[in-house]
């Protein structure tokens, strides 16, 4: 139950912690109103809409079945054939996620690759 959870405090200072006696005092000397209530509930930090549109997003991710050569999937800087290879092609088995579609073109985290269907 989320709402029973509460982040954990506590008031004592680190016994390295170099403090003078009269801050240790007060920091001990705290009235109970200033502790935090056993009623008081956790509350999660603000989120921005634009944070909370992009994580609402349904995500599409791809298993690279295997490739025209080598059962591996060239990944380019651009999504076109005459594109530069920009890193190593994506193995069998690998994960990807689409990040961006364009025609039979995905774009993921290392560059732009090629989507058939069989």
């Amino acid at each position: 139950d989320l709402d029973s959870l509460q982040p954990e405090r506590f008031f004592s200072p680190c016994k390295n912690e170099k403090t003078p006696h009269s801050a240790h005092r007060k920091s001990q000397a705290r009235s109970m109103s200033d502790q935090p209530s056993q009623t008081e509930r956790w509350q999660p930090p603000p989120v921005s809409p634009e944070d909370l549109e992009t994580s609402c997003k349904r995500r599409k991710f791809w298993v690279i079945d295997g490739g025209c050569l080598f059962d591996s999937v060239r990944v380019r800087q651009l999504p076109s054939l005459h594109s530069q290879e920009s890193t190593r092609p994506l193995q069998k088995g690998a994960v990807i996620e689409e990040l961006e579609r364009h025609r039979d073109w995905i774009r993921h985290n290392g560059g732009w690759s090629v989507v058939t269907y069989d």
